[in-house]
């Protein structure tokens, strides 16, 4: 503070003096000030980055189930998963009360609820596809609901190097790595649109001639809400041996939903079948 005051009283001093001077000496150019840059936008939360997920992947009020599904990233979403799981899954306290507990669960379901409007949407084509299958002499498609769906998976080949058995045999090894995300929709639908109430094969009639759009360009739809235990992570490693000289480092992420509803729909988001859970 002090020397701000003196910076003043000498501004103002010096500002006198040149003013009382020879008025013939050129005017002092003013010193431009420095621009400041402006501060670093700080990283988004884990928290925060969740959030925005859930929002990404849900289907809104205006939008039909095409155009919604167009904007979901489910494997986005496992991942704002796994950077959360400490805190989602953390188990009662030792000096947590039972009713803190539920309460702190009953907060956590509405901080990640969506009021059963996420979406995990899956082409009939493409790698890790659901397969349905179409009777042409029934003129029906059928097929089964998946436990879980596959939304992304990422494979890479290691460097090569050589290892020696027990016996003293040489041999080339060629590891690999693999990673995949999924989604695990695994809940009861009722027998009103399965075959069976503990079924998950389904079959619907179809128009012969419009079947092979319907599967080129349509999807399976699951409408629902993120479930306990929300996530988990699951590694595998292969050994290698001259049996298996392939072996494959292997790591899954689940993230857990409760489907509400199941429906299959067209190019355009029409539904073609559609079934409720329970």
């Amino acid at each position: 503070m002090k020397q701000y005051a003196a910076h003043a009283i000498w501004t103002i001093a010096a500002t006198a003096f040149w003013a009382a001077s020879a008025q013939g000496a050129p005017p002092k150019k003013p010193v431009r000030p420095t621009a400041r840059k402006a501060p670093a936008a700080k990283p988004m939360s884990a928290t925060q980055i969740l959030a925005g997920n859930i929002i990404l992947n849900k289907w809104q009020e205006s939008e039909n189930l095409a155009s919604a599904c167009d904007h979901t990233d489910a494997a986005a979403l496992v991942d704002a998963l796994r950077q959360n799981a400490d805190w989602m899954n953390r188990p009662k306290g030792e000096f947590e009360t039972t009713a803190d507990y539920e309460r702190r669960k009953v907060e956590l379901n509405e901080a990640l609820g969506s009021n059963n409007r996420l979406l995990v949407c899956k082409d009939f084509v493409g790698s890790n596809a659901i397969y349905i299958n179409y009777n042409s002499d029934k003129g029906e498609f059928s097929g089964s609901l998946p436990n879980n769906i596959t939304v992304r998976s990422v494979s890479k080949d290691l460097t090569a190097y050589r290892a020696t058995t027990r016996m003293g045999v040489h041999f080339t090894v060629y590891p690999s790595v693999q990673v995949d995300w999924k989604i695990d929709v695994s809940d009861t639908f009722g027998k009103n649109c399965t075959n069976g109430y503990y079924s998950r094969t389904f079959s619907f009639t179809f128009p012969i001639d419009q079947a092979p759009l319907l599967k080129a360009k349509g999807r399976m739809v699951f409408v629902g809400d993120l479930d306990a235990p929300y996530f988990e992570t699951r590694d595998a490693d292969e050994t290698a041996s001259l049996d298996n000289p392939y072996p494959t480092a292997s790591r899954t992420m689940t993230g857990y939903f409760k489907p509400s509803y199941v429906a299959i729909i067209d190019s355009v988001g029409k539904e073609v079948w559609s079934c409720s859970a329970g």
